[in-house]
């Protein structure tokens, strides 16, 4: 038997598929084959580096700590920190990974901001203040930056002066 293609304004069919069945092999199709951006899909979970600079501050694992920008004070018992770390992921997933990472370390996120790209996120535990800002950086593929800055709250506190 001889297959034959008929046309009808303009549209091949084939003898052998009806269209009630192409129809419903799309359906079934679709829901895996969506090819494009799902916005609702979960970012890629990152896990958090075996042994963090600061104890009580997570940094995803393969994230590199920046030394040379970065800097650390001690006072009376109240700290000031300032580290920089850059690393491969997407801005949301470093976003997912401190609200799900630091109430581990009994920090409590009090305010979230984005500005022109920019994600802060504000945590508070005791007596001290963390800021974590995440920037994607401006080369190809998925780099961001992490600024974490740690710092006592309350009144009438400031960094001691450094000396000569």
């Amino acid at each position: 038997m001889r297959a034959t293609v008929r046309y009808e304004l303009g549209a091949r069919r084939h003898p052998a598929i009806r269209p009630g069945t192409a129809a419903v092999g799309l359906l079934l199709c679709l829901p895996g084959c969506h090819g494009g951006n799902d916005d609702q899909s979960p970012p890629p979970r990152l896990v958090p580096a075996m042994s963090p600079v600061v104890l009580d501050v997570p940094v995803p694992a393969d994230f590199t700590y920046l030394e040379r920008e970065s800097s650390e004070l001690s006072s009376g018992g109240s700290r000031w920190v300032t580290h920089y770390y850059e690393g491969s992921a997407s801005p949301i997933s470093v976003v997912a990974f401190y609200q799900e990472q630091m109430p581990l370390s009994r920090w409590k996120l009090v305010n979230r901001q984005t500005e022109r790209g920019v994600r802060t996120l504000r945590f508070e535990k005791s007596r001290e203040g963390c800021e974590v800002r995440i920037t994607p950086k401006r080369k190809l593929g998925r780099s961001v930056e992490v600024f974490v800055t740690i710092y006592p709250r309350g009144e009438g506190i400031s960094p001691p002066e450094k000396g000569p």
